[in-house]
């Protein structure tokens, strides 16, 4: 509200034609409107000043969810705190191509998986989130293969501290008033 009634001095001593030309302004000149039918009330500009700060608030928000996801991603891919995993195959199994036999244990390695050239380009071993940008299923130079990221929602293992860390880091970043 001092924000409004400095605005609304400025205007009646003179110092400006009007209340501004941003979105306060046109509010101010909607709540001073001579006409009753398009006059806003103190309740009006409260409301709609809320309505744009959740907004605003809304779309940074999904903003740093969106690029701390892409961050955290990537860091998973380059420095995989799992190498490998085993999986002991109960029966025959067909993997493509290639006939697995039952009782066979089978490795999956994750860092040579997360790290190869041919899935993910030249470029493979820098640390580049915007890899991410448009969804794990597009990240790799294959498109459309999401098996080449091993985290993910919908995989074996699934890393719950991953959601834990990115919600903290957006905390912290809000609190640091970077957003």
């Amino acid at each position: 509200m001092e924000i409004v009634k400095e605005r609304e001095e400025k205007a009646r001593s003179g110092g400006e034609e009007s209340f501004g030309s941003d979105f306060l302004g046109a509010l101010l000149n909607a709540y001073h409107d001579t006409n009753d039918k398009h006059r806003f009330s103190i309740d009006d500009i409260v409301d709609e000043c809320k309505s744009i700060y959740f907004a605003g608030q809304e779309t940074v928000n999904t903003l740093l969810d969106w690029t701390m996801s892409m961050i955290v991603n990537e860091a998973l891919r380059l420095c995989s705190p799992i190498i490998y995993v085993t999986r002991s195959i109960e029966r025959n199994v067909r993997l493509g191509k290639l006939l697995v036999p039952a009782e066979v244990e089978l490795i999956i390695p994750f860092l040579a998986i997360h790290h190869d050239d041919q899935l993910w380009g030249q470029d493979a071993h820098l640390f580049k989130p915007e890899r991410f940008s448009e969804g794990v299923a597009k990240a790799n130079t294959t498109n459309n293969n999401m098996a080449t990221f091993l985290y993910r929602e919908e995989a074996v293992i699934h890393i719950t501290g991953v959601g834990y860390a990115a919600s903290i880091s957006s905390l912290a970043l809000h609190d640091q008033h970077f957003c």
